[in-house]
């Protein structure tokens, strides 16, 4: 029997305009999302550019193989870029770390750099590049990538002319810092204090230990000349006298005795590890058994620390540059570096390869565009940092504002922290 209501001319027809209207309302919430969804796939196509390229140049080998302190430094670099690439960030980064030294007799060489320094440049997709590990192969890659407009930064760098003619001291060769850079065009900064403070460092560490007599032995490098040109202008005035000082060479084993004419009470050697570098701490400690012996951050490796005899390494200070040993983020890199690397504590040079490279995806996502001007201009406008380093900022020179150092101790062959100076 039909429904009585079905023919009534008043009949509600309020239920069928409510489906109606829902059906409608569906049907355009579905077509706005698939328009919201387009919209979104068509700006991140035109404002992400895919992947970039940042490349590391640092020597795989040092005088006995395979560094580890290099090793640990392309580790914390993996893990920054790790982290930024897990963060959905603007621009996908992919890094390639490259070798600039030769197996034999190990360290950089000029022309390794120069092939590291061409492939960076010579690529399309580069929008940064991490090195150099020695002043003296930055020497070499300034000049490729600054007429490449490729951005630089150096995790260890210390030698004044790279960036500064090094007034009022006047300490960098007449040429610097203007031959590296073509057309006056900055490309390069580095996270870690110039020689003339890493001077001043040791001349305070060394009054502190009442030495009165230095005697200096360089390593004729480019690093190593230019820290005892810094040490000499530091002792100039004031309570430590430079009295000895000379340039390794052929015959090596001569220097601690002439040093010992002089009676130095403090000895430094300015310079990069090398084969003779352990003997020559050895000789010097034998020969000047009262003095007290140091070492500059280009030593500061465990490689070296553990091949000394204890009796002379208990007399070694060395210096670092200083970072927050105790800041959230120093502790945070730590923690994370051990969980990715089951459990090692790295080089002390780690940290810093990580904050030149998290500098380095910093100004790539703050270019914009991830082009080499753009990533350039974004370096030279970093705003200061809180880092794993502790907070630091960039001069226009692109140095670092910070100044202090850490100081070591050598136990059981590791380093051993003991004070900030």
């Amino acid at each position: 029997m039909p429904d009585a209501r079905s023919n009534a001319p008043w009949r509600d027809r309020s239920d069928e305009r409510g489906e109606v209207d829902v059906t409608r309302v569906a049907l355009i919430m579905v077509v706005l999302l698939l328009l919201v969804g387009a919209f979104l796939l068509v700006y991140r196509f035109f404002t992400k550019s895919g992947e970039v390229t940042v490349y590391s140049s640092l020597p795989r080998y040092g005088p006995e193989g395979v560094d580890p302190q290099i090793e640990d430094m392309v580790n914390a670099m993996k893990l920054a870029v790790a982290q930024h690439n897990d963060g959905d960030p603007k621009f996908k980064v992919k890094y390639v770390a490259l070798d600039d030294s030769t197996p034999a007799p190990g360290g950089f060489t000029a022309a390794a750099t120069a092939r590291t320094a061409g492939r960076a440049a010579a690529d399309d997709d580069t929008a940064g590049y991490i090195g150099e590990f020695n002043s003296g192969a930055s020497a070499v890659s300034i000049p490729i990538l600054s007429v490449a407009r490729v951005a630089q930064v150096s995790p260890a760098n210390t030698a004044v002319g790279l960036t500064s003619d090094g007034r009022p001291r006047g300490s960098a060769d007449p040429s610097e810092p203007d031959t590296y850079y073509d057309r006056g065009y900055r490309n390069y900064a580095r996270i870690v204090p110039k020689d003339s403070s890493q001077a001043e460092a040791l001349v305070r560490l060394m009054k502190r230990d009442r030495c009165t007599r230095l005697a200096i032995i360089n390593d004729g490098g480019y690093y190593g000349v230019r820290l005892a040109r810094e040490m000499r202008l530091s002792t100039k005035t004031g309570t430590v006298k430079l009295v000895f000082e000379k340039t390794i060479g052929t015959r090596a084993d001569r220097l601690p005795r002439l040093a010992k004419r002089k009676n130095p009470d403090c000895f430094l050697y300015s310079g990069s590890r090398d084969r003779r570098t352990v003997g020559l701490y050895t000789d010097v400690g034998n020969k000047l058994s009262r003095a007290k012996l140091y070492v500059p951050d280009g030593l500061t490796e465990t490689e070296f620390t553990s091949a000394l005899d204890q009796p002379i390494a208990r007399r070694i200070k060395m210096t670092q540059p200083a970072r927050d040993r105790t800041g959230r983020r120093g502790r945070t890199f730590l923690r994370d570096y051990r969980a990715r690397y089951e459990g090692d504590t790295p080089e002390p040079y780690a940290v810093y390869a990580y904050e030149a490279m998290r500098l380095m995806l910093d100004a790539i996502e703050r270019s914009g565009s991830g082009k080499r001007e753009d990533v350039v201009r974004a370096l030279q406008a970093t705003p200061r940092r809180p880092s794993a380093i502790g907070p630091y900022s960039l001069d226009v020179n692109g140095d670092t504002d910070q100044r202090a150092y850490d100081v070591y101790g050598i136990r059981n062959g590791e380093l051993h922290y003991l004070f900030k100076i």
